[in-house]
């Protein structure tokens, strides 16, 4: 069963998982731990952060809103 928060669980517990093909990623909430991935081409994905969530959070800068349409 996920939290709110989380994608998935490995054997460190549970991890939230952000793809992107810019320089950023939305987090909405924060989270234990955060895997950030940025795609490099059709094919191929690389990992940019694996760490806790709780500095990604804390170092990710002002919130911004977003509007739902």
């Amino acid at each position: 069963m996920l939290q709110a928060g989380h994608d998935a669980f490995d054997s460190n517990g549970p991890v939230q998982i952000k793809l992107t093909a810019g320089n950023s990623v939305a987090m909405y909430d924060c989270c234990d731990r955060l895997i950030a991935m940025k795609i490099v081409s059709p094919e191929e994905a690389e990992v940019v952060y694996n760490g806790k969530g709780t500095l990604a959070w804390k170092n990710a800068g002002k919130r911004q809103k977003t509007d739902n349409v």
